[in-house]
């Protein structure tokens, strides 16, 4: 009976965010919204590399599974479990994933038809204004996260544009 107590209660505690107490659970949460970040990186690296192999199929294919990624990356970010007044680095990473967002619906798919088009001056310019925005949201995060590190002691790593 008492091993089945220990199993309920390992489950319960690394099962779920939510019963993560303390220094753990807020590390675990930086690293769930670092790896969602990281995870709309690598898509937007993807879409780029489809874009300069100029394969039309795979340049669609890319977009429509970055985009997915944003829309994942956000709703996760979004259910991140935080203490109430630690809520501002979930509202930072969040702001990253609809920076995403934001520019797979504009820049990007533009982007794409200039890679398509093969207009690379347009396709690069573009994809260099969306590199400038994503670091300053990039910025506006681990400044966040910095504050969290020094205010809670906790140990997790800052998020680098890649």
């Amino acid at each position: 009976m008492r091993q089945l107590s220990v199993i309920i209660l390992l489950f319960c505690c690394f099962g779920s965010m939510a019963c993560v107490p303390g220094k753990a659970g807020l590390t675990m949460a930086c690293d769930d919204i670092a790896g969602e970040i990281d995870a709309c990186m690598d898509a937007e690296r993807k879409f780029k590399q489809a874009c300069a192999e100029g394969d039309s199929t795979k340049i669609r294919e890319q977009l429509y599974l970055f985009e997915r990624t944003t829309e994942r990356s956000l709703q996760k970010i979004a259910a991140t479990q935080l203490p109430e007044d630690r809520t501002e680095i979930r509202e930072a990473g969040i702001e990253i994933a609809i920076t995403y967002r934001r520019l797979v619906g504009n820049t990007y798919k533009s982007a794409a038809g200039d890679c398509l088009a093969e207009d690379t001056l347009a396709c690069h310019s573009k994809f260099r204004f969306a590199e400038k925005l994503i670091r300053q949201k990039l910025d506006h995060y681990n400044q966040k996260l910095d504050v969290l590190v020094k205010d809670e002691h906790i140990i997790t790593s800052p998020v680098y544009y890649h």
